[in-house]
């Protein structure tokens, strides 16, 4: 499965439209996600080997007639593979220009590495939090009241930690929560408090992102939550391994 994440100079927003008839009619994209100027494909190695792929000169050519200007430079290519026997990938070219190929990117906020683990990112979100408990120090130094330190806990650090929390924090591993929670541990004791647990705030904002997708009859994943008969519980989602 491959990731190309590319960065795109838009001049009219309804070219998005255009898009995505283009990719998902043309190249059969299996996912294909619009922000701002940047975009996300998602492809099927099928679809890479097969001899209708030539994005070589069709996403040059497609861009330049509906007016886009495609940044080689900040498109990157990102390979998640799983079999025993690795086969070698060749290298996606656009104007004779080679993709860079990436172990992992960051993407709206979040780093996504080729292993499908959140070490690399929560490894970034430990960097950035241990950075703002320098400062948090020295505010205790300068005697700032317990207030003002939690505040200042609560709007940097807190929410280094819970940036996208509800897409990552539930798979990740238990030595990196133990990492996460040793840095909020070490911020109560500098605060002289106890600070929310990084569960508890995982729990209720998933809890409330289940409920805006519940009402909300036009989100993606609106079908996946529904409920049972009683109304009290929701449907599990089916799933399979292999």
């Amino acid at each position: 499965m491959h990731f190309t994440f590319g960065s795109f100079s838009t001049l009219w927003q309804a070219e998005r439209g255009k898009m995505n008839h283009f990719y998902k009619h043309d190249f059969n994209v299996i996912y294909l996600h619009h922000f701002k100027d940047n975009t996300l494909l998602l492809l099927s190695p099928y679809t890479l080997l097969s001899p209708t792929w030539e994005i070589r000169t069709h996403m040059s050519k497609w861009c330049q007639e509906n007016h886009l200007s495609l940044n080689i430079d900040k498109t990157k290519e990102l390979v998640v593979e799983f079999r025993r026997q690795s086969r070698e990938h060749k290298p996606i070219t656009i104007d004779k220009t080679p993709v860079e190929r990436v172990s992992s990117f960051k993407f709206l906020g979040i780093n996504i590495s080729e292993d499908l683990t959140w070490s690399t990112h929560t490894d970034a979100v430990l960097k950035k939090a241990h950075q703002c408990l320098f400062f948090l120090r020295w505010l205790r130094k300068f005697g700032m009241s317990p207030s003002i330190l939690r505040s200042f806990y609560t709007c940097t650090i807190e929410s280094i930690l819970m940036g996208c929390i509800t897409a990552w924090f539930g798979n990740s591993t238990a030595g990196n929560r133990k990492a996460l929670k040793r840095v909020v541990r070490t911020a109560s004791h500098i605060v002289g408090g106890e600070l929310p647990s990084l569960q508890d705030i995982y729990t209720r904002r998933c809890i409330r992102k289940s409920q805006r997708i519940i009402s909300d009859s036009s989100h993606p994943s609106h079908r996946l939550l529904s409920l049972l008969p009683s109304g009290r519980r929701l449907r599990s989602i089916r799933s399979r391994t292999s």
